[in-house]
């Protein structure tokens, strides 16, 4: 009856050991996929910023514009200003408006 009592499996200080050695060997690929979000998370930002000025500058320049704009290959121009701004998130050249409203 004793003997229920007794741990029968392998021993606690050996599976602590093995498992140590598989961490040791998966903590550079961790650390590697930890730094690679952490670099696309900065791009990003930088990216973000750069649409954000692209599109205020855009609305200004509807705002602005003489004779007023009121729509713009079917949207409003702020509207159409924020979704081309999307497109540099995206990594794309958003259309150049300056050219096309140009008479």
């Amino acid at each position: 009856m004793l003997e229920d009592f007794y741990f029968k499996g392998e021993d606690p200080l050996k599976v602590l050991k093995s498992i140590t050695k598989s961490i040791v060997r998966i903590l550079p690929y961790i650390l590697l996929v930890i730094g690679m979000f952490v670099s696309i998370a900065l791009t990003a930002n930088d990216t973000i910023d750069e649409a954000g000025v692209w599109k205020k500058e855009c609305q200004r320049y509807f705002f602005f514009k003489e004779p007023r704009i009121v729509y713009y290959r079917d949207y409003v121009p702020v509207v159409w200003c924020a979704i081309e701004s999307q497109k540099i998130i995206q990594g794309l050249l958003p259309f150049d408006y300056k050219k096309d409203t140009k008479r």
